[in-house]
């Protein structure tokens, strides 16, 4: 049971971390995206 609590557990740590990067990737995507967007008005001013 340890061993696999052990497993488990670096498993978990593992998919947190990739879940933090994809947050980070979305957001960064969202920001990029709303500079995009927003980028053309400030320069049409």
């Amino acid at each position: 049971p340890e061993v696999l609590a052990a497993q488990y557990r670096v498993q978990y740590d593992k998919l947190k971390k990739r879940l933090q990067e994809l947050t980070y990737g979305i957001g960064a995507v969202g920001l990029v995206s709303s500079y995009l967007s927003y980028s053309p008005e400030i320069a049409a001013r």
